[in-house]
């Protein structure tokens, strides 16, 4: 039995025991914090500030320039001004960490190095032959990738997509986002497999995955640490460690490495408020078929997972305008005049394939079924590529392809394409649709082109920008469709663009092909062109336009002339003919719009937002947006993912005060007692 003398000492033991965890709590600003987010360091008057992921650190510290503080609100470094810091008012000081070694006046040389071992996993999928390939490469499996085996980190160093979960047997699955583990998913039933799409930003758990006997999932990846950390040596008399023998660790002052991509991608995150004119259709409503969210999805593929000079541009690997000011600015130009014209197409009429719209007027509309071949005196199956790229799709004369969307203003049929029909020896023609009667009369009725059948003609203009032809759509399937897969590559590997190209309007990733086939276009026939008569170049031109201050609307007009007529004035002699209305001062408007309003171009300084009231003169370095945190708008998540948890944390979270309070009550009355 305790003696009653011994109770004060009992309750001072408690008391000495529960407060430096509290302590560690409250000096620990990765505290409770659930997927990826920044954080401000306490006692640093939110100058410094660190990234957390389920409550655990990542990396070192970052430090605010110039005259900002962080902004945890805004999750980037802010203006003194705009931000109210807190946590040098609420947070008591926090000890310097004290680092173990073998001797008590020396510190240790070198971080521990941490490697992860070589690991194969083995993925099986069905191929198109039907055989199985049991020997499917996974991004980051090789001797180079280096793991924190504190995180059990599965992705590699910044790669963004999906790896399999370690230890879950191949049915979980994590999201990357440039390295960093954000989101945990679940296969659907016990009998489906996470395939890893070789470089995709997409994976999923397919039925079609075949489990063979005796087959079984790689286990979680293994780490090894190459240092050997000496513990001090045990002695009759304790060793004291004197307070001026150890420093605080040192903190970097460095702002994260972020890539021109990062910057320009987290900037358009920024203004997606300011952005949203563009998803509208003319009525103002949003579009059912094209979202900001599926549109930054697309961006991703474009911009890292096409090959380098078909990726879209966002500045990268060029020296900005002005000293401190990143090649940003020039992908923010080309982005907007991206933006500027699909909005007056895919989105205006908020639909995925191309309407039928060519008509000839005797006495009254006449629009040829056979408008699927071309309109406006263009033939779309005879637009292959040119010689040095020749990924066109083979023109198949059965092939038999029914469009998705239709003209629902004239509440015409859809573009089809089917093989020439014959009845006792006499064609079947397709006919024209009769507006007055509203029938489809079946009578040799030729488009402008005298076509009068649609046997092959099933390359009419799909998505954003209605891509037409079947060069594109060619090269969509060679760089990220099925036809990538012998180079192992899983973008869209279930699809064959060339076999069924209505798969960017009815598969179940229409949402984000709409977008991609246009940003192909846009990089492959827009971003990449010149004129082989002037040397008028896309690229000479835009960087001109910005060093040139922006003025001006030659540059906008020239390309929208390139969207439209595929040339930039009207001197090229293989120009397309003026189809429908461009609806040119629009596209004109709405770029200006863009460049001026939203994206507050031209840059005076490298922005993360504009901070209001502004500071009377400028910081000696302003606030960067390589200080943004890289964390996307989160689409179709599922879980948080729950990283082993601290359990002596966990135990004393937010209540630690209510819980040391009930303690003192407690023993006070057992004092009593």
């Amino acid at each position: 039995m305790i003696s009653t003398s011994s109770y004060p000492i009992l309750l001072i033991l408690l008391v000495i025991n529960i407060i430096p965890q509290i302590n560690s709590q409250t000096c620990d600003p990765c505290t409770q914090t659930t997927g990826s987010i920044f954080k401000v360091v306490p006692n640093t008057n939110c100058v410094e500030y660190v990234q957390c992921i389920n409550s655990k650190q990542i990396g070192g510290t970052f430090r605010c320039s110039g005259d900002t503080i962080y902004d945890d609100s805004k999750q980037y470094c802010n203006w003194v001004s705009s931000v109210t810091c807190i946590d040098s008012e609420e947070e008591e000081d926090c000890p310097p960490e004290r680092i173990v070694t073998d001797s008590p006046t020396q510190r240790p040389t070198s971080r521990p190095t941490v490697t992860q071992k070589p690991v194969s996993p083995t993925l099986i999928v069905n191929v198109p032959d039907g055989t199985i390939n049991d020997n499917i490469p996974t991004p980051g499996n090789n001797e180079d990738e280096t793991v924190d085996c504190d995180e059990t980190n599965p992705c590699p160093t910044n790669y963004t997509g999906y790896q399999t979960k370690p230890n879950a047997n191949c049915q979980s699955y994590i999201e990357c986002k440039f390295g960093i583990p954000v989101s945990e998913y679940d296969c659907p039933t016990e009998n489906t497999r996470f395939i890893v799409e070789f470089g995709a930003i997409s994976g999923k758990c397919s039925e079609e995955v075949i489990v063979p006997a005796g087959w079984t999932c790689p286990e979680s990846v293994s780490c090894t640490i190459d240092i050997d950390i000496q513990l001090p040596t045990i002695t009759d008399s304790p060793i004291t460690l004197e307070p001026t023998s150890l420093s605080p660790t040192v903190k970097p002052t460095i702002q994260p490495e972020t890539s021109t991509y990062q910057m320009f991608r987290n900037y358009i995150l920024e203004h997606e408020d300011e952005v949203s004119f563009i998803f509208n259709k003319p009525d103002g409503t949003s579009s059912t078929k094209y979202k900001f969210d599926d549109f930054i999805i697309a961006l991703d593929v474009s911009a890292l997972q096409l090959p380098s000079n078909k990726a879209f541009f966002s500045g990268s690997n060029i020296p900005g305008r002005l000293p401190r000011i990143s090649g940003m600015e020039y992908g923010l130009v080309n982005i907007a005049a991206f933006l500027s014209n699909v909005k007056e197409m895919g989105i205006r009429y908020d639909t995925c394939d191309e309407w039928n719209t060519d008509y000839e007027q005797s006495p009254h509309e006449k629009y040829p079924l056979s408008n699927a071949c071309g309109q406006y005196g263009r033939s779309y199956e005879d637009e292959v590529c040119m010689a040095d790229e020749p990924f066109h799709c083979e023109v198949d004369s059965f092939m038999e392809v029914v469009a998705n969307d239709y003209n629902v203003e004239e509440n015409l049929p859809p573009f089809m394409c089917k093989p020439r029909e014959f009845n006792v020896g006499q064609e079947i023609y397709v006919g024209y649709y009769d507006t007055i009667d509203e029938v489809v009369i079946q009578s040799p009725y030729a488009n402008t082109l005298g076509r009068t059948d649609v046997a092959g003609c099933c390359w009419w203009g799909r998505g954003v920008m209605l891509t037409k032809g079947t060069c594109t759509l060619g090269k969509l399937d060679i760089y990220l469709g099925q036809g990538a897969v012998d180079r192992g590559i899983y973008v869209y590997p279930d699809i064959n663009f060339c076999v069924n190209p209505e798969a960017i309007c009815n598969h179940e990733k229409s949402n984000e092909l709409r977008w991609v086939l246009g940003l192909l276009e846009w990089t492959d026939r827009i971003q990449s062109y010149v004129d082989p008569i002037t040397g008028w170049n896309y690229m000479d031109q835009l960087q001109q336009f910005v060093n040139d201050g922006m003025v001006g609307t030659d540059f906008i007009k020239s390309v929208v002339n390139i969207v439209t007529r595929n040339c930039h004035d009207d001197l090229c002699p293989d120009k397309w003919p003026v189809g429908d209305e461009i609806y040119m001062e629009n596209r004109v408007d709405h770029f200006r719009r863009l460049v001026f309003e939203v994206f507050n171009l031209p840059f005076t300084y490298q922005p993360t937002l504009s901070p209001s009231p502004p500071p009377s003169r400028s910081p000696s370095l302003s606030p960067t947006i390589t200080a943004m945190p890289a964390t996307p708008k989160p689409t179709r998540k599922k879980k948080v993912i729950a990283l082993p948890p601290n359990k002596a944390r966990d135990r004393l979270g937010g209540d630690s005060m209510a819980m040391l309070m009930a303690i003192l009550v407690g023993t006070f009355l057992l004092l009593c007692w």
